[in-house]
């Protein structure tokens, strides 16, 4: 009996450990599995961001391209190619005009089994960092940049004076912009050059020389992530000034021009007033003054705080664009987008020139949701 009672003993301990070489081999099977599925789904994640990065490439591309033929066939002493007069998709007998031009609004098209939609606008809607400095216009570009500088910090009370410590961060922040875009050592009164930022927690040298991103301007001595970034109804440093064109006159083009802009240059308005001066408010119609109107209205208004100013205010065609081309493939987080700085060629011989490239371009919040393209003038 006593030996009976230990193999029943024997063969309950194998059940057991039968049991948990099962279980280990189940929970080791789980657990491969689970990762073969993350492996699967990763390798899809990965394709569809590539593939959405190549459609928006493709996008960006040909916005250029289309952009840039149709400047071409519409200059003067141009010998016209046949198979360069473009589509007639509408039946209206005349050419199409391409949906890809700097107008500020989001065009669609497709690619490779997916979408894509592409954004032009003007950089030279903003207003030039890098203009000449010489006589007359140094002096208006000096009292812009005071005047926008204010406007910004202060907010849209204008009714009030403003404390010492604001006059302070004005004065602070307006001679160091100058400081750093002169060609000079030596410091203004509130400016600052190498002796200044030398000594902060992560030194650096002033640039002494055209900036090369707006994003030079958070380096500058009294500029703080509001100035910068903007808040609430205002705009931003970063909103309002642009490095292009470098070393040219100073010209503010009023077909180009960004609402931001217009609420930095007429403190008295509210984004959305500047929205509905431009025609870009949200469900609103076009601008009734139209881009004429707009010039002679901010024309009139700078030369009442800068004169001089309203004579710079201008319609001009944009010679540097903001490109920016998004995809819209399967999976939201997926979307890829490319944005690039442009300078459009200016005869048969130029072609578009990209000054600055942002490969990985963060996602704005705005969706794309362009409008079908006028006369039938975008990609089928």
């Amino acid at each position: 009996m006593g030996r009976r009672a230990v193999r029943r003993r024997e063969r309950g301990v194998v059940l057991v450990l039968v049991l948990w070489v099962f279980m280990t081999l189940g929970v080791l099977a789980l657990d491969f599995s689970s990762y073969m599925r993350d492996d699967a789904t990763a390798t899809l994640n990965l394709s569809d961001e590539t593939r959405g990065y190549y459609m928006a490439l493709a996008g960006l591309n040909r916005a250029l391209y289309e952009n840039n033929r149709e400047r071409l066939r519409n200059q003067p002493g141009i010998p016209q190619d046949p198979d360069e007069e473009g589509v007639d998709r509408d039946g209206d007998g005349e050419a199409d005009v391409t949906c890809f031009r700097p107008t500020g609004h989001w065009c669609n098209g497709e690619f490779g089994g997916g979408t894509f939609a592409v954004r032009m606008a003007g950089e030279d809607g903003k207003i030039p960092l890098n203009v000449e400095f010489s006589g007359e216009e140094n002096g208006i570009y000096m009292e812009l940049i005071k005047y926008v500088v204010t406007n910004l910090v202060r907010g849209g009370n204008q009714t009030t004076g403003v404390d010492n410590d604001t006059d302070e961060q004005i004065r602070t922040i307006v001679d160091s912009i100058l400081d750093w875009r002169d060609c000079d050592k030596e410091a203004r009164l509130n400016g600052a050059e190498d002796d200044y930022y030398l000594g902060l927690p992560r030194p650096h040298r002033a640039k002494n020389g055209f900036f090369d991103s707006p994003e030079e301007l958070m380096q500058i001595r009294g500029v703080t992530p509001d100035v910068f970034f903007g808040h609430d109804d205002l705009p931003g440093l970063v909103d309002v000034f642009t490095p292009y064109p470098r070393g040219k006159e100073l010209v503010i083009n009023a077909g180009q021009i960004t609402p931001e802009v217009v609420r930095a240059l007429v403190p008295v308005f509210s984004l959305e007033d500047a929205k509905r001066l431009l025609g870009e408010e949200e469900g609103g119609e076009e601008s009734a003054a139209g881009p004429e109107g707009v010039r002679d209205f901010l024309a009139g208004e700078l030369n009442l705080h800068v004169p001089g100013l309203g004579e710079k205010v201008r319609l001009v065609e944009p010679e540097v664009v903001r490109v920016e081309a998004r995809a819209d493939i399967h999976q939201t987080r997926n979307q890829a987008a490319v944005v690039a700085i442009v300078q459009l060629g200016g005869s048969d011989t130029d072609l578009p020139l990209v000054l600055s490239w942002l490969d990985r371009a963060p996602m704005r919040s705005e969706a794309p949701g362009a409008p079908p393209p006028p006369n039938g003038g975008g990609p089928s």
